[in-house]
């Protein structure tokens, strides 16, 4: 029966055949069997929204999560208690442990949903689902497709971003597309902002898909391998600052990868780490003949300033030799006083600590 119904979407294609699936589509509108796959905050939003639908309009008539793990990784080695995981025991919601082993588990439901799961599915899984499983990737596919398409959006300084509901394929992010949605990127949002505002659009663009499925999968469309941008994972190192780079670039940097790591420099062989950026007019600084990385003090602005390209960024607040120090500390115990060279300067490069 499986294999005859995912025959059915292979032939919705084909014009005589629309009927067919339409009229087994439609006889599951708005009593659908869900089987959810997340882990994290932004799979959260969706699993909310399918939760409250099945307690209110009967779009959702059962639903059942898949969550990775209990814990989740929010900053290099620290861990939460996954948002999904306290949400389903919160519910009363059933858990079929991953890897999913007992493939009978599977029998009853029509579809999958996964949102941020961090898994690639097995083919045997998504052959147990009789519609396969659909997506939700907060990007504009082909455009950034991979792990991390939020930090590369922010990035790249992306005037337009948006969220697309895609078919699972074997291959990570390449099925094809069923809906897509556009949003502007509001202006100096972080990751974490717009990673807040796409999970939220995201589940309300799977809900409207979830309405019209079989019209969805009819027009659905593949992906333009032409057009493909990549957005693997957050490498090493990325967060060590090069001040020779313009302010907006550092900006971007900053807003990209806050929520995940703290940006870095060195001072005197020392790391340094930067946190609390605010911008600052170059003339409330008034420093002449200044060089990428060199420091000063703004007491209008309570942070520590850094010379970058083409003008200053400001830090309130430092982490040095393990403590953790506000901008006026670290310069009233470091660089004020007449001890102290008139010239600051952080490196660029961690290894370079000469």
């Amino acid at each position: 029966m499986y294999r005859f119904h995912r025959h059915l979407l292979k032939l919705c294609s084909i014009k005589p055949y629309h009927k067919i699936v339409n009229g087994y589509c439609k006889s599951q509108r708005r009593n659908w069997k869900i089987l959810f796959f997340g882990t994290d905050s932004f799979s959260l939003e969706t699993l909310k929204l399918l939760n409250e639908n099945s307690k209110k309009d009967g779009l959702v008539c059962e639903l059942q999560v898949v969550c990775a793990s209990k814990f989740v990784k929010v900053r290099r080695k620290l861990k939460q208690v996954s948002p999904v995981w306290t949400y389903v025991q919160d519910n009363d919601l059933k858990i079929i442990p991953w890897p999913v082993v007992d493939k009978q588990s599977l029998k009853g439901f029509n579809v999958g949903v996964l949102s941020s799961f961090g898994h690639l599915i097995p083919s045997d899984v998504l052959d147990s689902l009789p519609l396969g499983i659909i997506n939700v990737h907060p990007s504009l596919l082909p455009r950034w497709r991979g792990a991390n398409p939020i930090m590369h959006t922010i990035l790249n300084g992306d005037k337009e971003t948006g969220v697309t509901i895609m078919q699972l394929s074997e291959r990570f992010d390449c099925g094809p597309i069923l809906n897509q949605k556009h949003y502007p990127v509001p202006a100096k949002c972080t990751a974490a902002d717009l990673r807040q505002l796409l999970a939220k659009e995201g589940g309300a663009l799977l809900i409207e898909t979830l309405r019209d499925l079989e019209q969805c999968i009819a027009n659905k469309r593949e992906q333009d391998e032409r057009e493909v941008v990549d957005a693997p994972k957050r490498k090493p190192g990325i967060e060590i600052v090069d001040w020779s780079k313009s302010c907006e670039s550092i900006s971007r940097l900053y807003r990209a990868i806050s929520d995940e790591v703290t940006l870095q420099t060195v001072w005197k062989g020392d790391v340094v780490k930067l946190s609390k950026m605010v911008t600052v007019e170059s003339q409330s600084i008034g420093i002449s003949d200044v060089v990428a990385g060199q420091i000063s003090y703004s007491k209008s602005h309570k942070a520590l300033c850094v010379h970058c390209r083409d003008g200053w960024l400001g830090f309130q607040e430092i982490v040095f030799n393990g403590k953790r120090l506000s901008a006026a500390d670290f310069n009233n115990g470091f660089l004020a006083g007449p001890k102290i060279k008139t010239v600051e300067i952080f490196q660029s490069n961690i290894d370079d600590k000469s």
